[in-house]
């Protein structure tokens, strides 16, 4: 059997070391995992979705310019 953790704003602003401004800026555009609903008022986000987005940012940071292509535009050719 799996824990499901979820985490409250400031364990997810802590984890991704940005401000709640952000963070929605993000939400707004797509560009993070959306928050689940826990009450009227509550909002949490599953520690999974986190743990993935963080991991999907490390991966691409990671790229080699190579492998997207030459940054001028042109080929090497």
């Amino acid at each position: 059997m799996t824990t499901t953790t979820i985490l409250r704003l400031p364990d997810v602003e802590a984890r991704c070391a940005v401000n709640r401004r952000t963070l929605y800026y993000w939400i707004e555009r797509g560009m993070f995992p959306r928050p689940i609903n826990l009450g009227p008022r509550t909002v949490g986000w599953l520690d999974s979705d986190i743990e993935a987005w963080i991991n999907e940012k490390a991966q691409a940071s990671r790229v080699s310019p190579a492998a997207v292509g030459d940054s001028k535009g042109g080929s090497n050719a």
